[in-house]
């Protein structure tokens, strides 16, 4: 009997601290744009080739967003200040949420539900709100 409410308090426990922390999904960004780009976020610069895939964490606003950097241009991003897209946006790997989303030729993000295919199919989907993200440009932009 005591062992069995331990478990059920060690079991509400870990729950408890899942449900507190809120896991930022990794996205996995494919470039659309036809260009070699280098994505930043938070510091940290990527290379993305036209065509690749990257992975990276959701870039909260408050984190700063994310820029792309494709030459002399630098395009910011400014996510929704809300949550991440919802729930049927996301999938989900050992805890974490994931989502796919496209950079496209006109340099803006859209997000993807699971089963579109991120690489080669257009994306099909309603966007959710304040998706998709378009960029701020700075620099020498074409």
């Amino acid at each position: 009997m005591k062992l069995a409410l331990w478990q059920r308090y060690a079991t509400a426990t870990v729950g408890l601290i899942f449900a507190s922390c809120q896991v930022a999904p990794m996205v996995h960004l494919v470039n659309r744009s036809g260009y070699d780009a280098h994505v930043n976020v938070m510091g940290k610069e990527t290379p993305l080739p036209g065509g690749r895939e990257i992975q990276l964490e959701y870039p909260y606003s408050a984190n700063g967003g994310m820029s792309i950097r494709h030459g002399d241009c630098v395009l910011s991003y400014a996510p929704p200040a809300l949550p991440p897209p919802p729930i049927d946006f996301m999938r989900y790997a050992f805890l974490r949420p994931h989502m796919n989303a496209q950079l496209k030729q006109d340099w803006t993000i859209v997000v993807l539900k699971p089963l579109e295919d991120a690489i080669s199919a257009p994306p099909l989907s309603e966007q959710p709100a304040g998706f998709p993200l378009v960029p701020k440009r700075s620099g020498i932009c074409g």
